[in-house]
């Protein structure tokens, strides 16, 4: 999660400083400065503006989220219809609490086989 106001070098830096898995990062979920979920940028949208370039300007809205008590059910129809990688978890109030993966959702489905 990034604050609106960061630029895209801030974000490069901040995913290298804390060495995310590449291959789980589809998008970087955005929170205004009351730390509200307020859209998500794709990461191949970041290889076409500066390195200055605000953040606040490249973010799609609203991101599809869900609430922790979502079923099963409700999270793999979201990754199917939306074709997600990954779906932010946010509290009653919109602040990010966490994040379900496609690697969460496969494990699961796995598990249950």
């Amino acid at each position: 999660m990034v604050g609106q106001d960061a630029t895209r070098g801030e974000v490069v830096d901040y995913v290298r400083f804390h060495e995310i898995p590449l291959d789980q990062l589809d998008n970087v979920f955005v929170v205004d400065k009351n730390s509200t979920l307020v859209g998500a940028v794709p990461v191949s949208r970041l290889f076409l503006v500066s390195s200055d370039q605000r953040i606040a300007e490249l973010y799609n809205e609203p991101p599809v989220s869900v609430l922790p008590e979502v079923e099963e059910k409700d999270v793999f129809e979201l990754f199917d219809k939306y074709n997600l990688r990954s779906l932010p978890v946010t509290d009653e109030s919109g602040h990010p609490i966490g994040v379900i993966t496609v690697d969460d959702v496969v494990s699961h489905m796995r598990a249950r086989l």
